[in-house]
């Protein structure tokens, strides 16, 4: 009985796990090309708000740290 708990918990997380993969980049089975999603999206937040949120938490930090 444990044992199939374990080999069935295995199996959800590598599907999960090549799913998630498939998403990323783009080849998932359930892709909406209305919107960006994966690879894409995190392309997208990485270059478009990271650089502001960036200056946004040295801002704060000098502001609590002179």
């Amino acid at each position: 009985m444990l044992m199939s708990v374990a080999v069935c918990c295995c199996r959800m997380v590598t599907t999960f796990s090549q799913e998630l993969e498939k998403s990323i980049e783009g080849a998932g089975s359930e892709i909406d090309t209305r919107e960006l999603s994966g690879g894409a999206k995190i392309n997208r937040i990485f270059h478009e708000r990271f650089p502001f949120e960036l200056v946004r938490v040295s801002s704060i930090v000098r502001l609590v740290l002179p």
